[in-house]
């Protein structure tokens, strides 16, 4: 006979689940049915009729029975008319062309296979009753929790403030008022809403009515303004690393889609937190870029590098990975790297053509990297529209690098990143035909407030030279 079949198999959810049941000839009054450990019949557990889905006919109940040996078990039945007739098996006649769709709620985890089963009793016994004697027996193979398909990103180096970029795939849709809430490990420093890195980038999620952080775990919730849709999303969150590794059991985040009354429609538990590297301490500080006009064919995009402490380990790349679906693309080869202050990067050639949507940073082999901030230039092509996914990856490589860049690689998921990745920072992208300010990315420099300080002057510095070049056209 067919499993049980759920709409989605998301954990801790409310989830609709349609079973096949034939009463035969047991001339049965309802049926009983005990869900796995852990699951739970939900009242009502009848699910109302909606448009383009499987539906119960008019006829069908469900009530939740008393648990049984600590499982869910509720009766379902067919609403009877008996006086007209007096045959048995009214109860059941509604089930012998149509399935049952009932609501339950899901555990957290999978569960062992031996208890994965449902089981299906055909029960005599008057229509109102909550049970009756068996007449007929059966079981059905249950279902496994499937997590959200999520990834969360950002540079894995001690005490530094970071974008957390969240990335996930819903299989349902959150009405306007819904929710999404993600909790963050407890070593994190910080993980709000706003911290001095900057403010939450809803991204994909469109317009948010509110954002609100707590802690203990720290936790940011988002209201949405409008429906998000199925589908591939992301979110920026602003946040600061541990000091230390964290023990990697807790190192997890969990994601929560939610109703506007909280309850869950789509989640996904305990996905794996970025490990903490020894021996850099680094930060990717908020770009800037000059402002797309008019008649601009392309715009430049500045990457701030700063090393917070000189370098114990071998670093051979930086690997910049542009916004995504339609890509930012390099305009051209007019790459430039500038010292804003202390050392700068030690660079090799770049390694980029026109059109490519990464650009290999590649660093001098023979040198360890000392403390200092670099400015790293470049031009985009001017885009016809805004990615959907506008953020961009920043990957630190170390000395498994290859001569091309070989292993200095970022696949979708974290597991096909390549064997020279250390850290991966996530920056929050920005629209081109908005105007930015250099002056603002300094306030989020981690060094010292000295090192702070002489940032700033030398920023304002370049901002006005590239200003005067851009009015020139050169």
């Amino acid at each position: 006979e067919p499993p049980p079949e759920p709409s989605h198999m998301a954990p801790l959810t409310r989830v609709e689940v349609v079973i096949q049941l034939d009463p035969l000839d047991t001339g049965a009054e309802a049926f009983t049915l005990t869900a796995p450990p852990g699951y739970s019949f939900v009242h009502p557990c009848r699910v109302p009729f909606q448009e383009n889905k499987t539906n119960n006919v008019d006829e069908m109940r469900c009530f939740p029975l008393p648990p049984l040996n600590g499982r869910s078990r509720a009766r379902v039945d067919c609403e009877a008319d008996r006086r007209e007739t007096n045959a048995k098996g009214l109860g059941t006649e509604c089930f012998r062309d149509a399935p049952a769709v009932i609501y339950i709620s899901t555990p957290e985890a999978s569960i062992p296979p031996a208890e994965n089963v449902w089981f299906v009793e055909a029960v005599d016994g008057t229509n109102s009753s909550g049970g009756g004697d068996r007449l007929g027996r059966g079981t059905l193979a249950g279902f496994d929790i499937e997590n959200m398909e999520v990834q969360v990103i950002y540079g894995s180096l001690a005490s530094v403030p970071v974008d957390i970029g969240v990335v996930f795939t819903s299989r349902v849709d959150v009405p306007a008022q819904g929710k999404v809430m993600i909790k963050g490990p407890p070593d994190l420093q910080q993980f709000g809403c706003e911290n001095k890195r900057g403010t939450v980038k809803p991204g994909s999620l469109g317009a948010i009515t509110r954002c609100q952080t707590s802690v203990n775990p720290p936790r940011v919730t988002l209201t949405l303004n409008e429906t998000l849709k199925a589908g591939l999303h992301l979110v920026i969150v602003p946040g600061e690393t541990p000091r230390q590794n964290p023990q990697e059991s807790l190192n997890t985040f969990d994601v929560f889609l939610q109703m506007p009354d909280d309850r869950n429609l789509d989640v996904s538990l305990k996905v794996p937190g970025e490990p903490v590297q020894q021996g850099l301490r680094a930060s990717v500080l908020s770009f800037w870029w000059t402002q797309l006009l008019q008649y601009d064919t392309a715009f430049y995009v500045t990457v701030p590098i700063e090393i917070l402490d000189d370098v114990d380990i071998p670093l051979w790349g930086i690997l910049i990975d542009f916004p995504k679906e339609p890509d930012f693309q390099l305009d051209s080869s007019d790459i430039q790297a500038s010292r804003s202050f202390g050392e700068s990067l030690y660079l090799s050639p770049f390694q980029a053509q026109a059109g490519d949507s990464q650009l290999l940073v590649r660093l001098d082999k023979t040198r360890r990297l000392r403390t200092g901030l670099t400015l790293i230039r470049f031009p985009i092509t001017r885009p016809e529209q805004l990615p959907v996914f506008n953020f961009w990856r920043i990957a630190f490589c170390g000395d498994q690098m290859g001569e091309n860049g070989e292993g200095c690689t970022l696949g979708e998921p974290r597991t096909e990143r390549g064997p020279a990745v250390i850290s991966v920072f996530a920056n929050g992208g920005f629209d081109p035909l908005e105007p930015s300010s250099p002056l603002e990315a300094v306030k989020i420099t981690t060094g010292s407030g000295r090192r702070c300080e002489v940032s700033f002057w030398l920023l304002v510095m370049w901002s006005c030279f590239q200003g005067i070049i851009a009015e020139l056209g050169m």
